[in-house]
């Protein structure tokens, strides 16, 4: 998969579309340390680890390029990626942001309902309409997988850093504020229904 996003990102931000690279030898210190792209604000760079999830690459290069973008909020350049994601020709990505959007939004509602959320699941897994959720449920599961050798205690205090540094610059809720992405697509959908 090609790490350039063109003019994906422009259908959802207007800005400079240079490619997202990809890092050799500091992406798997990365992983480690929980993180599977960086901004890197000195130099404006956009990275994503070689070795990040298959059905997430193309979702955090476009997060990453958000943030270089002027995107700062975790939660709106997870919502411009998902936008970006969408709207893009090639089905990678495509599905990559629709994932992620599942994604976020079954965690909120495991968070917040787990029965619900079980019930939902269960029934997207029985019904013949939605035979995507298969798919779905193959590639959460192999993402679980793909990052389960990084984890530890390298990632519990990259994660903590990550919280902390979050907080200085703003995000009063750290590392939760990923998942505050759940609002703007439901909004999102508001508006188009």
């Amino acid at each position: 998969m090609p790490l350039c996003l063109g003019p994906v990102i422009e259908t959802t931000i207007e800005g400079t579309t240079v490619p997202v690279k990809a890092l050799l030898l500091a992406g798997e210190p990365l992983l480690y340390s929980g993180h599977v792209g960086i901004f890197f604000s000195p130099t404006g760079e956009s990275s994503v680890p070689l070795n990040c999830a298959p059905s997430e690459m193309p979702f955090t290069m476009c997060h990453e390029a958000a943030h270089r973008l002027g995107l700062a909020s975790e939660e709106e350049a997870n919502f411009a990626a998902i936008m970006a994601c969408t709207a893009n020709e090639d089905v990678r990505f495509r599905y990559a942001g629709y994932y992620l959007a599942f994604c976020y939004c079954h965690n909120a509602l495991s968070g917040s309902s787990p029965e619900l959320a079980q019930y939902l699941t269960d029934a997207a897994a029985e019904s013949d309409i939605t035979a995507g959720a298969h798919l779905i449920a193959q590639d959460r599961y192999a993402t679980y997988l793909h990052y389960l050798p990084y984890e530890g205690p390298a990632k519990e205090t990259g994660t903590q850093v990550n919280d902390t540094y979050l907080k200085t610059f703003g995000e009063e809720v750290g590392v939760q504020s990923y998942g505050l992405v759940v609002d703007y697509l439901i909004a999102w959908y508001a508006q188009t229904v």
